[in-house]
């Protein structure tokens, strides 16, 4: 199958054409740092021209940027791909979003039917795009993957590890559940649902299979790193620092190490029920564990860490 990957440069990305091409896949790909736009129709009317399938991964992330940015990539971008993928004909449109989209949790499981109360411009930019995905279903089938947080070896998890590794406190006790998802098991899950019809038009959680509490995750980290004793600090401490970073950050140019929806995200809880998608036949392969001490390696390896 020819599969068009947007992104297909970015930290996911990356993993997921690995994967396709171990299973055969011939892969066009999609990324801003190399010349395409998905805010120009053109680029995407000429990489779809003999495109199978679509993975839409293209998102800005970056809350740093305006809401009108955000909404820009991440909205009009995905009617973007949609609108040129159903001209193309293309058979298959796997959207990636995010777990984000429920906003404030709490320790109950979340699952595909939970309701979404995205707060940050970020988190409704994506629940936006994916409403834009249920109008475009008569138009091109399409499956919806919201994805916990990916670990693995990116900047921003040898940033945690780092910051651990310095003895940084962590913000509160930790007792909130952290469910995320290790990269390698994100991106089979990707190719696992690519083309099968009993998926379109449906939506499904892509988590690990139990998660830890923060707490037992930084511990981990700690451990890794030859850090295993972690120190904690009161919430409002961490928030007031919090403030601090972020005017610095103001003040310099320079992206600050924490900023207040750093903290609110860190104390969210991470609870997923992932049964609908373990129901087709996949389930991840690695446990909390073993996906820390293979990102730790990789981190090293890539001298990031």
């Amino acid at each position: 199958m020819r599969v068009l990957v947007t992104g297909s440069k970015g930290f996911i990305g990356q993993a997921v054409i690995k994967v396709l091409q171990e299973k055969g896949h011939s892969i066009h790909e999609f990324d801003y740092s190399i010349g395409q736009n998905i805010l120009r129709r053109e680029d995407l009317e000429k990489a779809l021209n003999d495109a199978h399938a679509v993975i839409h991964l293209a998102a800005l992330t970056d809350e740093t940027k305006s809401e009108k940015e955000l909404f820009e990539v991440n909205v009009e971008g995905t009617k973007n791909v949609l609108e040129s993928a159903g001209k193309a004909g293309v058979k298959h449109v796997i959207y990636l979003s995010t777990v984000g989209i429920y906003g404030p949790t709490t320790k109950e499981a979340l699952n595909e039917e939970s309701p979404c109360n995205p707060i940050t411009p970020y988190e409704q930019s994506k629940k936006a795009a994916e409403e834009v995905v249920q109008e475009y279903q008569e138009v091109v089938p399409i499956t919806i993957l919201r994805s916990a947080l990916a670990l693995g070896p990116s900047t921003y998890w040898a940033q945690i590890f780092k910051t651990v590794k310095k003895g940084f406190p962590l913000i509160g006790k930790g007792e909130n559940k952290w469910q995320i998802v290790y990269i390698k098991d994100l991106a089979q899950a990707i190719a696992f649902v690519l083309g099968k019809e009993e998926v379109f038009g449906e939506t499904y959680l892509v988590a690990e299979e139990k998660g830890k509490t923060l707490f037992e995750l930084v511990q981990r980290i700690g451990t890794l790193v030859g850090r295993p004793e972690i120190k904690t600090i009161p919430v409002w401490l961490g928030m007031a620092l919090a403030h601090v970073f972020a005017l610095q950050g103001k003040i310099t140019g320079k992206r600050p190490l924490l900023i207040p929806k750093h903290v609110r995200r860190m104390l969210k809880e991470r609870n997923y029920d992932i049964s609908k998608l373990k129901a087709l036949g996949w389930k991840p392969r690695y446990d909390t564990d073993a996906a820390l001490k293979e990102t730790f390696e990789a981190l090293k390896e890539k001298k990031m860490i």
